[in-house]
């Protein structure tokens, strides 16, 4: 140690951090309601819709651009079939 700095390699605590992450409980809870939410076709359409949909309206913000009315409908019709169905919310949030 030179000067009091300890040096750790970013790439080791990258890993680190990976690992925590998939042992986490959370990162586990949020897998198994995933491939719980994958093996019904509804279901997952709607989540991948709406984290499309929500990803799209996000951009455009970042980048000053306006959103229409209608992209906000169609995120704000998405959001209520997420919020309606307790698995596909809980994967969303």
């Amino acid at each position: 140690m030179k000067g009091g700095v300890l040096k750790v390699n970013p790439y080791d605590a990258a890993h680190q951090l990976a690992k925590a992450i998939r042992q986490s409980d959370e990162f586990k809870e949020y897998i198994n309601v995933k491939e719980a939410i994958d093996q019904i076709e509804a279901k997952k359409t709607i989540s991948d819709e709406f984290r499309k949909t929500q990803l799209e309206v996000q951009a455009m913000r970042a980048m000053g651009q306006d959103v229409s009315d209608e992209q906000m409908a169609k995120l704000h019709n998405l959001y209520n079939l997420v919020s309606a169905d307790e698995q596909v919310k809980n994967l969303v949030q």
